[in-house]
């Protein structure tokens, strides 16, 4: 699909664009999903491939809007569905941690190829360096239908989200009061402060207790304090991104429904989005000099992050309550909890996985590792400088010609 040229100058301002990506088609199921949202925009989506990896909206002097849609976001996020939902009795937690450590430290070094080609060399070097001779085997999902859903509900999601961006732009009436419905979330959530509904041998309730001292899976008391935060304005998290996550939580669900899909791995999807997109954040900055070690402590793991997971789990759950368990006069506490909780297991242990990854980017790892690739930089000359970074073209697969 040939780009307007405004569009692709937006995408080369933020990341190397291939040529591959554009004479790529869009995925038809994506293209349906859009069409079926011409009564909220007329947005064009173009397919891309580029080293920044993310989904975008791109805008022009606010008169045209165009949705960006990165292969490569998405096969960096389809790694992670399948780590998770990998079968523990056909793969073994280090290869799977390996496979995690890979694919962040890949992205990672994808990102920086354009705006530090150094740190990207020595990213790569790092994970391989990291792996050393333990080949990562191939993750075994024995589901793939399981798999293709998982893949289904991250696109719909994705495009509810940026949609969400051109209703917030073009349509403030749809939007209406953010704080009034943020307000009536919360008061929502207060009415649904419940005991316990499962017993301390359950086996379920183990794993939420284990998740909940990590801070993965939060309690009531902590979930409401997120959003009163985000009520409050002490968080620095954008209105407008408010409002995407709760218009693509609401809409999520039916969607599923309209389509036909099991909405069963719906909460379990936008959970790993966010704590895929949490590690990504941290290797992120692990290759940002500018950073004093201070900094880095605080930003790896940033709280309006945390509540915008918070709030985009209880909308979702709210959806999955008016559209499918009133519905079927089902027990709407123990349905949802039911529906939550068969996901902590998976959870669990995505965790232990997520963790292998993290402690390579500690702050006191980071600072040694800056410190070894600024000096060896410093002692490349010009030519050693282009060689070593055709090098981590390569490495990354971006040895191809680049619009």
């Amino acid at each position: 699909m040939p780009y307007p040229s405004w569009v692709l100058e937006k995408l080369k301002s933020m990341g190397l664009v291939s040529l591959r990506g554009s004479e790529q088609p869009l995925d038809p199921f994506v293209q349906e999903i859009v069409s079926s949202l011409k009564g909220w925009t007329n947005i064009e989506v173009y397919p891309c491939e580029t080293s920044r990896a993310s989904i975008d909206i791109l805008i022009n002097r606010r008169t045209s809007r165009a949705l960006a849609w990165d292969s490569r976001y998405f096969q960096y996020l389809d790694a992670v569905f399948d780590i998770a939902i990998a079968e523990p009795e056909l793969n073994s937690i280090d290869n799977l941690g390996r496979a995690y450590l890979a694919r962040t430290a890949d992205k990672c070094a994808s990102r920086l190829l354009q705006r530090t080609p150094e740190y990207a060399f020595a990213a790569k070097q790092i994970q391989l360096q990291i792996i050393g001779a333990n080949k990562i085997e191939p993750v075994i999902i024995l589901n793939p239908a399981r798999r293709n859903t998982m893949h289904q509900i991250a696109r719909i999601w994705h495009v509810l989200h940026e949609v969400g961006h051109e209703v917030y732009q073009t349509t403030p009436m749809l939007v209406g009061n953010i704080d009034d419905k943020l307000k009536t979330i919360l008061a929502a959530l207060e009415k649904r402060q419940y005991a316990e509904l499962f017993s301390p041998l359950d086996q379920k309730n183990l794993f939420r207790a284990e998740l909940a001292k990590k801070g993965i899976v939060k309690t009531m008391t902590s979930r409401l304090a997120s959003i009163r935060k985000i009520i409050a304005g002490t968080l620095a998290i954008p209105r407008e991104e408010i409002w995407c996550d709760i218009f693509a939580s609401e809409q999520l669900v039916l969607q599923l429904i309209t389509r036909n899909i099991d909405h069963a791995d719906a909460y379990l999807v936008l959970m790993l989005i966010y704590y895929s997109t949490a590690t990504d954040l941290a290797a992120d900055l692990f290759f940002n000099p500018s950073l004093s070690t201070e900094e880095y402590k605080l930003r790896m793991m940033p709280e309006p992050m945390a509540a915008r997971a918070d709030l985009r789990s209880e909308m979702l759950s709210a959806s999955f309550v008016e559209f499918v368990l009133r519905p079927r006069g089902l027990d709407v506490t123990q349905a949802t909890e039911n529906w939550v909780g068969t996901h902590y297991k998976t959870l669990a242990r995505f965790a232990e996985i997520e963790t292998m990854s993290m402690k390579y980017v500690s702050p006191d790892f980071r600072a040694h590792v800056l410190r070894l690739t600024e000096e060896a930089y410093a002692k490349l000359d010009l030519f050693a400088r282009e060689r070593q970074q055709q090098e981590a073209y390569k490495l990354l697969r971006w040895d191809i010609p680049l619009m």
